[in-house]
Formats: C-alpha cells, structure tokens, sequence
C-alpha cells in the first residue's frame, strides 16, 4: 500500500469531492476545508474501511519503512531513491489533475498540495514563501515539513544520511507543482533532519530557473522499465554475492584482515583500509596508498555506507556485530561521486570483517583467560614446583628465565571491572605500551609482568601504560606502580605484593592517580605504611609551603633549585652547574630558602628532611 493512495483514492472518489459540511460535491470546497476523519467509514465486522465509497487500507509507517529499507537492500541506494522520487512524482501529478475540478479557483487547487501532506500524516507541510504565476512562468517555493515519516523511517533504519532522505515528499511536490504550472517542476529538500539537520526544508521551482543545481538529480525522473531494475539489481546482487563469497573463503581458511584487505582492494581496484572500533589502523592496501583520517573522541561515524568530508574521499562503512562496533572499512573513491556497487560491496565486505574480528576475539579470550590463571597463580606464590611454574609460564609465552618486572594499574573505573568492550580495549592499549609484556585484566585492576633488561626505564614504562590507559578507556583515572624487580620464579610475589603497596600509598597521597616506582621509596619505604603516608604528605606540605607560596606568587625558582642542590649531594660547583646559575646566584636563592624555612642546608638531618619532604612532595602531587 503506497503511501499516498488515500490520496489517489481521493481524487478519484465518483460524484468528485464531497463537502463534510453539506455532503454533496465539493465544487466550491476549499483547500483547509479537507477532513479526512469526518471521510472515513469503518466496516468492522466485515473487515473494510471506506473513505466515501471507496475501499482504502491503513499501513503503519514501520512497514513503510522495512520497504524501504529492503528496497535499499535489493535495489542499492540509487536506485530505491530513483523509484520512490518517481513514485512520488506520479502520484502527486495525478492527483493535481484529479483534484483540479473540484476547487472554486486555481489558488484553492494549488493550495490542496500542503494540505493533502498534512492531512495523511506523512508530514506537517507550512509554506514559508510562494512566488507562483502561471501566466508569467514563475514559480517559487519554500517550506518546512514536520515529522517527516521518511526521515524518521530512514533514521531508524539506517541512522544519519550524508544527503537528504525524503524522496517520496520532494516526488510528490514537484509532480502536482508540474501539474499545476504545466511545465516541469522540481522539489529539493535543501536540509534534512534525515541528514542531522534541525528541520526538513524544501524549496520549488520550475526546471529552467534550476539551472546546474539539479543535474546530479535529473537521473532520479528518468523513466526505466522493471526489468531492466531488476536486471541491473540482479547484477548487483550477483556481484556483490560474489566479493562476499570470496572475501568469506579468506576467512575459513585461517587468513587475517591484512589478506582480506589485500583481496578487496585487487577486487574493487581502489585503496582499502581497516580501523578497529577506536580509530587504530588494522590493515591498508596497497601499503603506500594514503590513509582514512583517524576518528576524533565522539566523532561520530556512519552507521552506513557514506563519504566522510575532506579529501581525498574515502567511503566509511562500520563494522557492526549486533549492536557492538567493530571497527571501519574505508574504501578511497576516484571522485566525489560513487554508485550502488561500491556501497553494496562495502556492506558486504563489512559482514566478512565482523566475522574475522569476533574470530579473532574469540581466540584472544581464550588466550587470555590462560595467560591470566598463570600469570595470577605465579604472582600468588601459591605453586610447590618452582620448574614446573617455569614450563607452565613458558607456555603461555612467558619466560620466567629474564630479568622482569611486575607493573600494576588501578583503573579508577566507576565499576568494579569494566565491560566486556572496554577489557578488549584496555588489553589492546596495555600490550601496545608494553611490547612484549604478559598483560591481565581481573576485576578493576590491569597487571603487566615486563622485560627489564639493563636500560629499561621503568617509569617510562609505567607512564607510557597509564597515559595509553587512560586513551583506551575515557572517564577511567588509572595509576600505575612498579613492583621490585623478578630474577626468579619465587620472586615474583614480592614484586607483586611491592606494587600493590605502591598503589595504596599512591591512594593515600594522590587520590589513586599517578605513577609510583617503589624503588623510588628507597629507606623510607616502610615510612609509607599505614596512617604514616597521610602524616607524612602533612608534614611535607607544611615544611616545603614557604617555597611554594613565593615561586607561585613571585615567579620564583626556589623550589627546582632546591630539588637540584639536593640532587648534587649539596654541592655548589656542581648545582651550579647543572642549574646553568652563577655561584653568587645560587648562593643568594639557597640564603632565601634558609630564610623562609628557618632551616640550615648545611645540617645533616636538615638535608635528610628535604630529601625525605620532596620524595613525598612528588608522590602526593604537591605543588604550587
């Protein structure tokens, strides 16, 4: 049932129009005097609705739109829009010529257009401007629709368009406009809510005045027989079948993304490359072909095929399993302009990429629930024999035989554990940042056991894991600590134990934020346990205060020349130095921090004091 056939039924009712006034023809009806509901005849218990004399039918607007959506799917875009634009021309057309008799005056049949629109519920049409002469040619028109049903049904099932989706409105308007006008005339929707735009706005006018605005759009008027629709949609189909098909043996024969990147590229002969779902690129072909833009955090991102602006153009397709993203196959176009093959061939080759990464998942999950058992059970301490421990480890990729080094993150995540979704992310993220790392995620922690050759920089590391943490895992405040380092198998509890008390000072002092070493603690380790590392944050607050109030009001250095004197074992020449200071100078700023602590940086224990005060200043973030 099409959607205007109310209409149709309307103009075409024998006797013509009948007045719900009077209930006698409606020569002289005028174009806001149309009510359907006073039309209206219901029949139940024979199953029939009337509107006067006629038989009608009443389709919910969901199935409009499953027609829609398999239209698209059988015929491809381009297509379903050519059919539904003619559709709509056609039946606006003839229902201008039908209606024509029935009005007192050409303004009152122009004027049914909107209302015929509103009346059917396919959309609320007000004209904001019309500049319409028949006599002289013009014709000039604009408006708003309300509650489009088209972009409403397009939204549901295809999310936002990159043009304009009310086809079958712009159709309809431009067919009993050229009725009307008795020359062509043709609707544009210049925004679409269908589109992301706040309203749907059209406007008319006769062909010639269009001048190259429309060209693109004249192909969706052309007249074409079915058969040769469904020839060329068959063909469509066959192709496309085809891709799938061959994209789908990559898959059951144990190939990965880069091969099936590979194959679609050769198969379409353009570019293509892969994103998984946060922007990071999986695979592209050819390797020196440019590369899609990286998705911006909350850019949003079709939930169709479409065109991403900027140039060159690239044509974006997610990767959806259900309603969990994937990732993005990008296709670069030769132009702006592309057809149904590429759309449809993407869509396909989308549903092959979905099965490789839910393959891939399935795999890693089960990799990682192994590595996790054997990771905890060596971080527990809770195995008798320490070589099988070693062969356990080894086969999960772990070898115990290196020196290494456990690393523990606190995600800070509103939840205990996070999603399925952001645990995939977060163990990405980590393996990236530690290359070569055994990585598992139980609950709301993340622990890494890492190489730790000679010149590795263990807070680098643990800056580089927080900072990728903190990316894969937006709204999440991680901190990271670093256990004792790991020569044997035996070693490793206490390196895990040492890290998790890192944590808990990191917790006391800094509001679990940040990076803590504990081979930074040095002696003063054991300072740090329980209540001691909240006194200790205090007191170091307290004695280094003075400094902190005149380098934030005075633009001072006090407190970096401090940390540098310090640093020097208390030697001028070599403080100098590394400060780039003259002596005289450094000797007036050291005279000032005695002054403003009251403290004499010659003294051993004074010395002892600061070092312990900025060792607690750095971990508890304490600053100016």
């Amino acid at each position: 049932m099409c959607y205007f056939s109310l209409i149709q039924r309307f103009g075409r009712m024998s006797g013509g129009l009948v007045s719900p006034a009077t209930g006698k023809g409606a020569g002289a009806l005028k174009a806001k005097q149309l009510d359907l509901m006073t039309m209206l005849r219901p029949e139940p218990e024979q199953g029939r609705l009337f509107l006067n004399s006629k038989r009608v039918l009443v389709v919910n607007t969901a199935a409009m739109g499953t027609l829609r959506k398999d239209l698209i799917s059988s015929l491809g875009l381009d297509r379903t829009r050519g059919f539904l634009t003619r559709y709509g021309w056609s039946c606006g057309y003839h229902d201008a010529l039908d209606l024509k008799d029935h009005f007192p005056s050409e303004q009152e049949w122009f004027w049914a257009a909107p209302f015929l629109h509103t009346l059917e519920g396919v959309a609320l049409a007000r004209v904001t401007h019309s500049e319409v002469d028949k006599s002289s040619g013009t014709f000039h028109v604009e408006g708003v629709w309300t509650n489009s049903y088209e972009s409403e049904q397009h939204l549901l099932h295809f999310g936002l368009h990159s043009a304009p989706v009310c086809w079958t409105l712009c159709g309809y308007a431009g067919g009993y406009g050229s009725a009307y006008m008795g020359r062509r005339v043709l609707y544009r929707e210049v925004t679409c809510v269908g589109r992301g735009d706040p309203e749907c706005r059209f406007v008319g006018k006769a062909l010639s005045e269009w001048g190259d605005e429309v060209q693109a759009e004249l192909p969706y008027y052309q007249e074409s027989k079915i058969g040769q629709e469904l020839e060329q949609a068959n063909h469509l189909l066959r192709t496309t079948a085809a891709v799938h098909e061959e994209l789908s043996h990559l898959v059951l024969e144990g190939k990965g993304v880069p091969e099936i990147t590979e194959r679609l590229a050769r198969l379409l002969g353009r570019p293509v490359a892969v994103q998984d779902e946060g922007g990071r690129l999986l695979a592209a072909y050819p390797p020196d072909a440019p590369l899609p833009p990286r998705p911006e955090a909350g850019e949003p991102r079709p939930r169709r095929p479409a065109p991403l602006p900027g140039e060159p153009p690239w044509l974006c397709t997610p990767v959806v399993a259900g309603s969990r993203l994937l990732g993005y196959v990008y296709l670069l176009l030769r132009s702006r302009s592309y057809g149904d093959l590429e759309t449809a061939v993407l869509d396909r080759a989308a549903t092959v990429y979905a099965l490789e990464f839910m393959k891939q998942r399935t795999v890693a999950e089960v990799e990682q629930r192994t590595v996790a058992d054997v990771l905890y059970t060596l971080l527990s301490g809770d195995f008798q024999d320490e070589e099988i421990m070693i062969r356990r480890a080894a086969a999960a990729g772990l070898d115990l035989q290196m020196p290494r080094r456990v690393l523990l993150a606190r995600l800070g995540w509103p939840d205990e554990a996070p999603p399925q979704e952001e645990r995939h992310r977060l163990l990405t993220a980590a393996a990236a940042a530690l290359p070569g790392a055994a990585v598992a995620l139980r609950g709301g922690e993340l622990v890494a056991i890492c190489r730790a050759p000679a010149d590795w920089d263990v807070a680098v590391a643990a800056q580089t894991l927080r900072r990728s943490l903190a990316e894969a895992l937006p709204g999440a405040n991680p901190a990271v600590a670093a256990g004792t380092p790991c020569m044997g198998a035996r070693e490793y509890a206490l390196s895990y134990t040492r890290a998790r008390q890192a944590l808990e000072i990191l917790g006391e002092l800094s509001h679990h934020e940040g990076v803590l070493v504990w081979d930074d603690l040095g002696p003063y380790a054991a300072l740090f346990t329980g209540t001691g590392a909240r006194e200790l944050a205090d007191w170091a607050g307290r004695l280094l205060q003075p400094l902190l109030d005149h380098d934030r009001k005075k633009g001072g250095e006090l407190l970096p020349t401090l940390q540098t004197y310090l640093h020097c074992d208390c030697s001028l020449q070599a403080t100098a130095r590394a400060a780039s200071l003259h002596l005289s100078g450094l000797k007036y700023r050291l005279s000032k921090i005695e002054d403003l602590l009251g403290l004499n940086l010659g003294r051993t224990q004074t010395q002892f004091q600061l070092h312990l005060a900025l060792l607690v200043a750095k971990i508890a973030r304490i600053s100016g």
